[in-house]
C-alpha cells in the first residue's frame, strides 16, 4: 500500500504534512484507524491517473511501476520504494533497483530504494513509541510454530491485513 504525503493547505510558512494511503475496500477503516488523513480505495480509483501531486510516495508493496508513481510526484519530490515486483522470478526486487538506478540521472524526482538496517537503538525507539501510543501495529493472525506452513500459505495467499506472527 503506497503511503503518500503532500503539504497540508496552510498559511503558516512551516510545512505540515497530510498523509494519504492507498488500500483496498476491506482495509479502508483499518487504515483510517491507524491515522491516515485520507484513504484512497484502489479498487475504485487509480491515484496515478488523478490531478493531485505529491511531495513523497513511499511504496511499500512494489506492485506499481515507479514511472506511474513518478507521474504524480512533484518535480522536486521523492519516490521511496521498499519492495519490488513479484513478477520477475529471476531478479525479483533487483529488477526495480536496476531500473531506478539507470533512470535516476535522467529524471527530476529523487528515486530511493530503501532497505532497513535495524539495530538495538532502533528497536528501543520502536518499543518506546509503541508504549507511548505513537506507533501502532496490526496483528492479523497468530500461529503456533507447528503451523508455520499454514502461516506461510496465508501470507503467500496475499490476504493478510497485518502482521502474521509465528510463536514457539
Amino acid at each position: 500500500m503506497p503511503f503518500i504525503c503532500r503539504p497540508a493547505p496552510t498559511d503558516n510558512p512551516r510545512r505540515f504534512v497530510q498523509s494519504r494511503t492507498v488500500a483496498s475496500t476491506r482495509n479502508l477503516e483499518m487504515v483510517r484507524a491507524l491515522g491516515a488523513d485520507h484513504v484512497i480505495d484502489y479498487t475504485r480509483e487509480d491515484f496515478t491517473q488523478g490531478t493531485a501531486r505529491y511531495d513523497l510516495i513511499i511504496d511499500n508493496v512494489g506492485n506499481r511501476d515507479f514511472l506511474d508513481l513518478r507521474r504524480v510526484v512533484d518535480p522536486q519530490g521523492s519516490i521511496v520504494t521498499v519492495s519490488g515486483p513479484k513478477t520477475n522470478a529471476f531478479l525479483g526486487p533487483l529488477s526495480r533497483i536496476i531500473k531506478m538506478k539507470m533512470l535516476a540521472p535522467f529524471i527530476e524526482q529523487r528515486l530511493v530504494f530503501f532497505v532497513a538496517n535495524i539495530g538495538a537503538p532502533d528497536l528501543e525507539l520502536f518499543a518506546r513509541m509503541m508504549e507511548e501510543g505513537k506507533l501502532k501495529s496490526v496483528i492479523d493472525r497468530r500461529y503456533p510454530l507447528a503451523q508455520a506452513g499454514a502461516a506461510l500459505d496465508y501470507i503467500v495467499g496475499g490476504h493478510a491485513r497485518g502482521k502474521v506472527i509465528v510463536t514457539p
